[in-house]
């Protein structure tokens, strides 16, 4: 996933990442309907049991990945002359808009990248990154989920700039 700034000022700083959903979601329901086409031509009497076996569970799996999957994360940080806001928001088709994150700039000592590096069947480990608020009074907030490590440090490096606090990059 890419982080983008949306926009980006001396005192603000506006961010989201965007789920393709729609593909995933869509790549299901094209899934089922070719699986109909292919078995409602045959004799058997059974067909048309298996295709609404499959199209319920493609339906179960759509409504699950909906319900369970933002389509977008977005945050927004705001330093003001009286303190400031540090607000993280995420968006799901079925629930709708929901705060995950609401701090006062205040209680926020700095912004840390965790970088880390995951193996899967490739030939080599690739790297991803998340950005923390580092808070004074609790543990530290996550501002942002793995993500590509370029997209995630120029985050980092505009919230610290528009909050006018340190960003640090442990092992950098």
């Amino acid at each position: 996933m890419q982080i983008k700034i949306v926009e980006e000022h001396h005192n603000q700083v506006d961010w989201e990442v965007r789920t393709p959903l729609h593909w995933t979601i869509g790549g299901l329901i094209v899934g089922a309907a070719v699986f109909a086409l292919l078995v409602i031509p045959s004799p058997s009497p059974h067909r048309w049991w298996a295709v609404a076996g499959v199209t319920g569970g493609v339906l179960a799996i759509a409504v699950f990945i909906a319900a369970t999957t933002p389509t977008v994360d977005r945050g927004h940080l705001e330093r003001l002359p009286e303190g400031g806001l540090v607000r993280r928001t995420r968006t799901w088709l079925l629930v709708g808009e929901r705060s995950t994150l609401e701090v006062e700039l205040d209680t926020i000592t700095g912004f840390e990248a965790e970088i880390e590096a995951f193996e899967d069947r490739r030939t080599e480990p690739y790297q991803l990154a998340r950005l923390w608020a580092i808070s004074t009074d609790e543990a530290p907030r996550g501002l942002t989920d793995w993500a590509e490590p370029a997209s995630a440090l120029a985050l980092g490096e505009a919230l610290a700039k528009a909050a006018r606090l340190p960003f640090t990059v442990p092992g950098a």
